[in-house]
C-alpha cells in the first residue's frame, strides 16, 4: 500500500456539550497534508478520549461531512 502525509494540529481548547455531557476538550483538526480538506476531533482533556468529530468525507464517497458525538458517560 501507500501512504501520504498527514497534517494533525491541537488547534485549541473548549468546552463542548454532547449528549453524554459538557467537556473541557482540545480541538485537534487533522487531514492530508497537500490539502485543504479538515476533519475536526474535540479529545476531552481530562480522560483524552474523543467526545465529538465533524470528519469531511472523500468526493470519491460522495463528499458531505459526517458527525459523531458521546451519547453516554465515559
Amino acid at each position: 500500500g501507500s501512504t501520504s502525509p498527514t497534517r494533525v494540529a491541537v488547534t485549541g481548547r473548549e468546552s463542548v456539550t454532547v449528549p453524554g455531557g459538557t467537556f473541557d476538550a482540545w480541538v485537534v483538526e487533522f487531514g492530508p497534508a497537500d490539502s485543504t480538506e479538515r476533519s475536526t476531533v474535540w479529545i476531552d482533556t481530562d480522560t483524552r478520549r474523543a467526545v465529538r468529530a465533524v470528519m469531511q468525507l472523500p468526493a470519491q464517497v460522495g463528499g458531505g461531512t459526517a458527525t459523531m458525538e458521546l451519547t453516554g458517560g465515559l
